[in-house]
Formats: structure tokens, C-alpha cells, sequence
């Protein structure tokens, strides 16, 4: 993998060979950092998928801690909170699990509006 800038990491492992091609890239980033991009962009991809289109915006009301979502007029329509303290302690300790809440939050979000 020549290029991994595009790679939305949704494990650990994937989050470990992003940071490494990033830093190799000359970036100077950490791995949570990483980790806070991944959630929030899965958190994007999941609600255009839902939405058939990029239609709604996530984005953090407060870094690791809770993600807001906006519709298309950009009032907010619900919020994304971690399963325990942070989203990359989540993250750290059972990413699959997190990414399931997360799609599970969003389709709530979704029906809801």
C-alpha cells in the first residue's frame, strides 16, 4: 500500500499502520489523533450511507467526548456519545464494538428525523 491517506481505520491495527504511513509521510501525529480523525469520519461515512448522500455534518462539540450531528439546515439532530469515557479509549479497548454504537446511534438519529 503505496497510499494510505485515504484509509479510514476502523481497528486498532489499521489506526497503527495509519499513523506509521503518516509519519512517514513527514506528519507529526499520535495515535489518538488518528484515532478522534477515524471516528469522526466513520461517523460521516456511516450517515451517508444512510442518508444515500454526504446530505447531514458531524462534528465534535467536544473533542473525544460527545459529536454532533447536523441536518441540512444545520440544526442539530441529535448527538454521538462514547460508550464509556472517550471515544478512543473505546476505541482502544474493542474498536469493533464502538463502531457498531456508533452505526447503531446514527440509524436511531436517522429514524428519529
Amino acid at each position: 500500500m503505496d497510499n494510505l491517506q485515504n484509509l479510514i481505520p476502523v481497528n486498532l491495527q489499521e489506526a497503527t499502520i495509519k499513523l506509521f504511513w503518516e509519519q512517514s509521510q513527514g506528519k507529526q501525529i499520535s495515535q489518538d489523533q488518528i484515532i478522534l480523525q477515524a471516528v469522526l469520519e466513520n461517523v460521516r461515512l456511516m450517515l451517508a450511507d444512510e442518508l444515500d448522500g454526504p446530505y447531514w455534518e458531524a462534528s465534535w462539540v467536544k473533542e473525544d467526548l460527545l459529536i454532533k450531528i447536523l441536518d441540512i439546515n444545520h440544526h442539530i439532530v441529535g448527538q454521538i456519545k462514547p460508550l464509556t469515557t472517550s471515544f478512543t479509549a473505546d476505541f482502544k479497548q474493542n474498536a469493533p464494538k464502538l463502531i457498531d454504537e456508533l452505526d447503531r446511534q446514527i440509524k436511531n438519529i436517522v429514524r428519529q428525523n
